[in-house]
Parts: structure tokens; C-alpha cells; sequence
């Protein structure tokens, strides 16, 4: 596994104004750490290692008992698993941020490009909790680790990768 994991906030250290628990401070610790670790995106080379990242991403993210590093790192899962599916399809998919990525994808792989939609509600979701917003539902962070799994476990057969991808959730 990676140098990234999800540190625990103390409830209290950080309030939004409506008085909330704030998941700010998780956020720029999970981001922070992924830059660190060097898991900031994936970077050039084979299409395998990327989806491979994908799968231990979803790996750590199961493991995790913080909700909003769970969710964060599922986004990273789905975002590497996306980002397999550029380079493979359409070179190295640099440059292409969150939003980027998705339109990307769904361009290089029609096939793919509802999940755009699912992630796209991601990405805000995960904006709103940046900003400061109440953290994901435990059913929510459940949700898009299926989701992300079902689109890896799919990337994977598009590509021809071994079956099921590198990795499945246990």
C-alpha cells in the first residue's frame, strides 16, 4: 500500500459557519498526502500500473474508517481508472484536470461516457466538501466505492486488462 492514508480531525477543531463539524482539514490532509507520496496522478508510462494504482486506491479506501478519506480516495480510484482509459485510447490524457478528465474519456471511449455523469456528481460533491460542506453519508462513500469498482472491474475488460482488473474489493 501507499504513504496515503487518511488522517483523523478531531470533530471540533474546525467548524464551518452554519456550527457543523468541517471536513476541510481532512481534505487538505488527504490531498496534501497524495501529492507527497507522489499520487497526485497518474504519470507517464504503461496503461497497467495506472489501473493498478486504481485498484489499490479502492483497496486503502475500503480499509479506511474515516468517511471522507474513503470517498476521496474512491474519486482518486475512478479518476486513475479514467485516466488508464485516456492513455490507452488517446496518449497520456497530461493536462486534462477532474473535468477535463471525464469529458476526455467519454470522448475517446463513447462506451464510457455515462459514467461521466456519475463521476461529474462526484467531483462536485467532493467541491462542496473542499469548501467546507458537511461530510459524505456513510451510504454515499459506500456507494461511489461500488461505483468506482464497477468502472475499474469495466476498464479493465475494455482494455483488456487481466480478468476482473489487478485487484477486487474484497
Amino acid at each position: 500500500m501507499s504513504g496515503l492514508r487518511a488522517a483523523s480531525v478531531d470533530a471540533g477543531a474546525s467548524t464551518t459557519a452554519a456550527g457543523r463539524p468541517s471536513a476541510a482539514p481532512l481534505v487538505r490532509s488527504v490531498v496534501g498526502q497524495a501529492v507527497r507520496a507522489g499520487d497526485g496522478g497518474p504519470r507517464p508510462g504503461s496503461t497497467w500500473p495506472v489501473l493498478r494504482r486504481s485498484a489499490d486506491l479502492l483497496v486503502e479506501a475500503t480499509a479506511s474508517s474515516d468517511r471522507v478519506g474513503r470517498f476521496g480516495l474512491a474519486r482518486l480510484a475512478a479518476m486513475h481508472a479514467a485516466w488508464a482509459v485516456c492513455r490507452h485510447r488517446a496518449g497520456d490524457g497530461r493536462g486534462a484536470g477532474p473535468e477535463g478528465l471525464w469529458a476526455l474519456m467519454a470522448e475517446t471511449c463513447p462506451a464510457l461516457a455515462d459514467w461521466r455523469l456519475v463521476f461529474d456528481a462526484c467531483d462536485r460533491r467532493w467541491a462542496a466538501v473542499c469548501r467546507g460542506g458537511p461530510a459524505p453519508s456513510t451510504r454515499e462513500v459506500d456507494d461511489l466505492l461500488r461505483e468506482a469498482d464497477d468502472f475499474r472491474r469495466l476498464v479493465s475488460v475494455l482494455l483488456s486488462m487481466p480478468a476482473g482488473g489487478p485487484r477486487s474489493l474484497p
